[in-house]
């Protein structure tokens, strides 16, 4: 790691990363695992809604609203704009903790 380098959790202070599995443990969905692919991932009796522009970077139940954010994938900045963290200034963790169990699309 460079220690120039923010971890991507100091670039995130106000969020506790989580692996994809915590956050989908986290917020009650069902989910099966097959390898390290989720499949069949259901929220109030209905698939969640899975989107992204770079991969799977977000999901959420269109019934209660309950989501979860890849924070390495394009991030909201207000109603017109978005954005990346910077790849050169924050280390990403190798053990997959970059997910938080929040709706941010």
């Amino acid at each position: 790691m460079n220690n120039d380098k923010k971890t991507l959790q100091e670039a995130f202070p106000l969020f506790k990363l989580l692996t994809l599995e915590e956050c989908l443990i986290a917020i009650w969905w069902q989910y099966h695992k097959e390898g390290d692919n989720y499949k069949d991932v259901m929220c109030c009796g209905k698939p969640v809604i899975v989107g992204g522009w770079i991969g799977p970077e977000h999901a959420h139940c269109e019934i209660c609203g309950k989501g979860i954010q890849d924070m390495t994938g394009l991030l909201p900045m207000s109603e017109v704009s978005a954005s990346v963290i910077d790849f050169e200034k924050v280390d990403v963790p190798e053990d997959g903790r970059v997910w938080v169990p929040e709706r941010f699309w």
